[in-house]
């Protein structure tokens, strides 16, 4: 795969994650069962990224490292969430 093609995946990837995170706030008129709906969406989908990322091999390099470890960082937080629920049930 190119490099090009490789930079451009994994910017998507990143951005989408940033606009994911979102969805770990609480938001006004969003039920309880729905937020949780959210947060394990927010969790599948950027573990989803983080391992297509290692699949491209770029997890560990100097320009896709940063973005890498920040979609980690999002999937960490909403499993430490989902983790914090089901204390709460």
């Amino acid at each position: 795969m190119s490099p090009d093609l490789k930079q451009h995946l994994v910017e998507l990837m990143w951005a989408n994650a940033m606009d994911l995170q979102l969805q770990l706030m609480v938001r006004p008129g969003v039920s309880k069962a729905d937020h949780l709906n959210d947060i394990k969406s927010v969790h599948d989908r950027c573990h989803m990224h983080c391992r297509a990322i290692q699949e491209l091999g770029c997890h560990n390099d100097r320009q896709h490292g940063a973005m890498y470890d920040r979609i980690d960082y999002v999937a960490t937080m909403a499993g430490k969430l989902l983790q914090e629920a089901s204390h709460d049930d």
